[in-house]
């Protein structure tokens, strides 16, 4: 893909700054992710070398979370492409993650209970990383047990 200032793409902020956009979906699909890397090409067409960018890493829609009363219990995630979710823990060290499966299409997860709020993800694009989540968390009420026979 080539951005230029005739063409659109790049502006001069000044003559020793220029400022890119575009839309990474639309330039390379919904699937694309992995390293962006850039070079300039000056007004002749000789390019220069190769530089890092950016990590360009698809993330899943989530949308909410259904919780028991009892935080020992899990609680299940709901959102789209939730495949894109390497795991799920509870704290940041990710002493007791829940693996996503390749392959996983569902559109709900089991999951550990957040403590205060805040669930902790790796995305597969880049697992290196460590992303915080914190979602409106509907709590169900603890189930009564059984009315005893009379």
């Amino acid at each position: 893909m080539l951005l230029g200032i005739e063409g659109g793409g790049l502006t001069l902020q000044d003559p020793q700054t220029v400022v890119g956009r575009f839309e990474p979906a639309k330039s390379f699909g919904n699937s694309a992710f992995g390293q962006l890397v850039f070079r300039p090409v000056d007004d002749r067409g000789v390019a220069g070398d190769w530089k890092p960018l950016a990590k360009l890493v698809r993330v899943p829609f989530l949308k909410e979370l259904g919780c028991p009363a009892d935080s020992n219990q899990p609680c299940i995630l709901k959102g789209e492409d939730l495949f894109m979710v390497e795991a799920v823990a509870a704290d940041p060290q990710f002493s007791r993650p829940v693996p996503v499966p390749e392959g996983f299409i569902s559109s709900e997860l089991s999951v550990p209970h957040p403590v205060n709020g805040t669930l902790y993800i790796k995305l597969r694009d880049d697992p290196s990383d460590v992303n915080t989540v914190n979602l409106p968390m509907t709590v169900s009420p603890p189930s009564s047990p059984p009315a005893a026979p009379q």
